[in-house]
């Protein structure tokens, strides 16, 4: 589980990657759209990752479903 700062954290840098991906669709070129793109990108990444940290799940139920495969050879 997370701390107190984990919420604060987490809706900075969500606020963040909108305003990021904000200014990647008003972005004056190519260039610069297509380098802030791959920066909200990122952060956004970075917090689905942040959150799949703090959620209880178990490894086996997020891999169960392509073990399936394994199961049926004999």
């Amino acid at each position: 589980s997370g701390n107190a700062l984990f919420p604060f954290s987490v809706l900075l840098s969500t606020c963040v990657a909108v305003s990021i991906w904000a200014d990647s669709s008003t972005a004056p070129g190519a260039f610069e759209a297509t380098a802030l793109s791959f920066a909200a990108t990122l952060l956004s990444l970075a917090i689905l990752e942040h959150w799949f940290m703090v959620i209880p799940f178990t490894v086996d139920g997020l891999w169960k479903w392509g073990l399936r495969s394994r199961e049926s050879r004999p």
